[in-house]
């Protein structure tokens, strides 16, 4: 059976889901093997076998490797935290080579991520498989922000799988882009609602219209230094307040976003590693910075920001290259959204949010797949 076999995509990427029940005491360490196990096996698979290394994993090698020098000399380095990053790498190696087989691959995100949403929604309507501290419900996928992490990568993958199988959206995948925005919805989240508007209206809108992910990357950094860097946010008090139900420092948030700035000015170069206690040191029940380009400069410095950026560059132009189809419309729309909860959260890293960019980085390679499998259909017609 062939690693980027669909149900070996399945079985690989299942331990790395936020799934509330993997972080039980007497679970966790079994997961913690089982990523492990089958990233490393796939690192061994990929390097010696098959080689499936591009510019884009080298660069992405490159900006792991500054998050791990800069924890290292900030002494910030875990045993934990090392095997976080090796895990991390090793994953965006092992999606990179499926794309190689990209019916696979879409066929096992479909099963896994559709089976996962589904069964969450369940939890959702049954009010929850257990409560927070402070009363609030908690589903299969985590509390109200940690459901969006996972629904949200749902409706693309659901989106992708029906056209690149089928050429068109089936009724089961619409049921599923369905549930997974409606779950978003239902979380609460003030983000995630905005988020869940935003696909309807993709959904809606005839998907030409729609500009390519060059001005999705002007905008997001125009949105960044606006909202984050001069707060103009207090011009749209009504909305936040009333339709996203958050105050205007998005709970606190500004405050962490003000604090980071000026704390990164000590370490611009490198920033403080990964596991440091910046924040946790001023913010006494806080870790992070609830901003996905703060996380960036917090654990790597302007270093690792500019191969971050570069990455997204490289998505940015092999996006724009085949701007006029489906596929590039979906996967930058979808970039997009999850940056967009990268405003208040910090998503930059999270597993579901690669799984995208590596898709988007080879859209190229799907293209030409789907082309050689409607050639193959007319020549057996033809027969």
């Amino acid at each position: 059976m062939s690693l980027s076999n669909r149900w070996v995509v399945f079985f690989f990427i299942l331990p790395h889901l936020s799934i509330i029940f993997f972080n039980i005491d007497t679970i966790e360490p079994v997961i913690t093997v089982w990523k492990l196990g089958v990233i490393l096996a796939s690192i061994v698979c990929l390097f010696l076998i098959y080689g499936e290394i591009t510019i884009f994993n080298v660069l992405l090698i490159c900006h792991v490797a500054l998050v791990l020098i800069s924890s290292i000399l900030n002494g910030t380095l875990s045993i934990g935290i090392f095997f976080t990053i090796i895990i991390f790498i090793g994953f965006c190696i092992y999606i990179s080579y499926c794309m190689t087989n990209f019916k696979e691959l879409i066929s096992g995100l479909y099963y896994l991520f559709g089976f996962i949403i589904i069964l969450n929604f369940i939890t959702i309507l049954t009010n929850g498989v257990s409560t927070s501290s402070n009363g609030v419900p908690i589903y299969l996928l985590g509390g109200k922000n940690a459901i969006v992490m996972t629904a949200l990568p749902s409706i693309p993958i659901a989106y992708l799988y029906s056209n690149y199988i089928y050429k068109k959206l089936k009724i089961i995948p619409i049921i599923v882009i369905l549930i997974s925005m409606l779950s978003i919805y239902l979380s609460e989240s003030g983000t995630g609602i905005l988020v869940a508007i935003l696909a309807t209206i993709f959904l809606v809108l005839p998907a030409r219209i729609l500009p390519s992910f060059n001005t999705y990357l002007i905008l997001y950094f125009i949105a960044f230094l606006l909202i984050v860097v001069f707060k103009i946010q207090i011009l749209f008090g009504n909305f936040i307040t009333i339709i996203l139900d958050k105050d205007l420092t998005f709970t606190g948030r500004t405050y962490i976003w003000d604090f980071v700035l000026s704390t990164i000015r000590d370490s611009w170069l490198l920033g403080y590693g990964r596991g440091n206690s910046i924040i946790s040191n001023y913010f006494v029940t806080l870790n992070e910075t609830h901003n996905g380009v703060l996380e960036v400069l917090m654990f790597s410095g302007i270093l690792g920001a500019l191969v971050f950026l570069v990455l997204f560059l490289i998505i940015a132009r092999k996006l724009s290259f085949y701007k006029s189809h489906i596929f590039s419309k979906v996967l930058s729309y979808s970039i997009l959204l999850y940056m967009i909860i990268g405003l208040t959260e910090s998503v930059f890293y999270k597993v579901e949010f690669w799984l995208l960019l590596i898709i988007a980085s080879g859209i190229g390679r799907v293209i030409i797949q789907i082309e050689n499998n409607a050639e193959n259909s007319e020549i057996k017609i033809s027969h």
